[in-house]
């Protein structure tokens, strides 16, 4: 199926607004943070789900690990206060993970942002991107962070 406007400029919108939430992140809302990446997680989950496209191996890029080892750091530091629990060992490996998949999810998807940036008219080739990722690699990291950010808001509302 050819993808029409109506069904992927949802899609694009949330993954604007969870690159945005990521690089605006220390600026961000305190209260608001946990709700609203939970949130457009879960609409990127349910997007994703429904996108027809086909997947394309064709596309490699080598991560930049600095920048990437730096957004963990700027994620881990933002993501540390905000997560509560009795257990330091838990608590470690809860913000360790989430600012893991986060890192992971921000990157994959920035990618295909800026694939489309390159040529609005034609969006195949970064849903096609999304869409082999998403079946090869960052899926689980998308289901693992709405886990940890249910958990997490659901634990501690406020």
């Amino acid at each position: 199926m050819k993808p029409t406007p109506g069904n992927y400029s949802k899609l694009i919108t949330n993954i604007r607004n969870f690159c945005g939430i990521i690089r605006e992140i220390e600026t961000y809302p305190s209260g608001n943070l946990m709700p609203d990446l939970l949130r457009v997680l879960s609409l990127i989950s349910h997007d994703m789900e429904r996108l027809d496209v086909a997947t394309d191996s064709q596309f490699f890029a080598l991560p930049d690990l600095d920048y990437r080892f730096d957004m963990f750091c700027r994620l881990l530091e933002v993501l540390a206060p905000r997560i509560s629990d009795s257990n330091p060992e838990s608590w470690e490996t809860a913000v360790g993970n989430l600012a893991d998949d986060l890192t992971d999810l921000y990157f994959e998807l920035q990618r295909g942002l800026d694939l489309l940036d390159l040529n609005t008219t034609q969006p195949l080739s970064a849903l096609s991107l999304w869409r082999t990722g998403y079946q090869l690699h960052w899926k689980e990291h998308l289901e693992s962070a709405q886990q940890q950010l249910a958990r997490i808001f659901h634990q501690y509302p406020g």
